[in-house]
């Protein structure tokens, strides 16, 4: 991801300064984790009703495994 953001401004990272700027973006993502997170519509009650009914759940996410 860090790498693609920074190619499409024309601009190549590798090695050290890819993994440099990777350590920054990831920190940066951690600091502002929750800041835009969103449950869609209906998923709170939804979970609720099936833990309820005793239905074995699991939550999917996008975020690296490390911040979920």
């Amino acid at each position: 991801l860090v790498e693609r953001a920074f190619a499409a401004r024309g601009v190549t990272l590798a090695g050290n300064d890819l993994d440099h700027m990777t350590e920054t973006m990831m920190g940066i993502y951690a600091r502002h984790l929750t800041g835009e997170t969103v449950l869609m519509p209906g998923a709170a009650q939804l979970l609720s009703a099936l833990a309820k009914a005793g239905v074995r759940i699991a939550v999917v996410t996008n975020k690296p495994e490390g911040f979920s």
